[in-house]
């Protein structure tokens, strides 16, 4: 599995840590700083491979069924290009919405896929570290 070295930058590898530490908290749980390094790039893998080839001229991804079209000949040339493009030949990601808020640094507002909607409102993990260990603090 890939680990932290693969990583895009230094700040998604500071957020990564936090965000271990975080779950690890809240959740009581024990994932490694490395082990997390290697399913973001994972993630990423899949967000920009599905982006990819739903931003496609040939490519019909229909949100609400979440169902992918395309003729066989372009459906070719992505396996070939892309190791993952097998994976939504038939099914669109069903996790864009999540990837979405983790690459694009926006949350979804509204219900469903659509685009529209997005804004770059940010989540306070901070409030919930607080609220979580705020009782040990006292």
């Amino acid at each position: 599995m890939a680990g932290c070295s693969d990583v895009d930058s230094f700040n998604n590898i500071e957020s990564i840590k936090y965000a271990t530490t975080v779950v690890n908290l809240v959740m009581k749980e024990a994932f490694t700083v490395d082990a997390n390094c290697g399913r973001y790039i994972k993630l990423r893998e899949h967000y920009e491979t599905f982006s990819y080839l739903i931003s496609q001229p040939k490519i019909h991804w229909d949100r609400w069924k979440n169902t992918m079209h395309a003729p066989t000949e372009f459906w070719q040339l992505m396996f070939e290009r892309f190791s993952l493009a097998k994976a939504y030949e038939h099914f669109g990601e069903p996790n864009y919405t999540a990837l979405r808020a983790i690459f694009e640094g926006c949350v979804p507002h509204g219900a469903g896929p659509s685009r529209r909607g997005w804004n770059n409102e940010v989540i306070d993990v901070d409030a919930i570290v607080e609220v979580s260990s705020g009782s040990d603090e006292n």
